[in-house]
């Protein structure tokens, strides 16, 4: 069910969620277990994780009903018993 949400007049617009398409299996770049602190660009860029379907391209396993929609992740938990992930742009896990 889409939120309502009011615009500076009244109307009311609907703010739909996206939908992510569990068919679809973007993966991880490996990462050597035990490895020094990463230098310069490593990892996987959220942009080969999740990708609008359209227009097609890359991963290609996002809709939303929304025009103009912004695009990301958000990570709600993460298990650190093994090492923690950088506060970078580029979010490298250093171990």
């Amino acid at each position: 069910m889409a939120a309502l949400t009011l615009d500076l007049v009244g109307n009311a617009i609907a703010n739909n969620a996206p939908v992510l398409d569990s068919t679809k299996s973007p993966t991880l770049a490996a990462e050597l277990e035990d490895a020094p602190a990463p230098v310069g660009s490593v990892g996987t860029l959220v942009s080969s994780l999740v990708d609008f379907a359209s227009p097609a391209g890359h991963a290609d396993n996002v809709t939303d009903a929304d025009s103009g929609a912004s695009l990301g992740i958000a990570i709600t938990a993460a298990n650190t018993a093994n090492g923690t992930c950088g506060p970078r742009r580029t979010f490298p896990c250093l171990v």
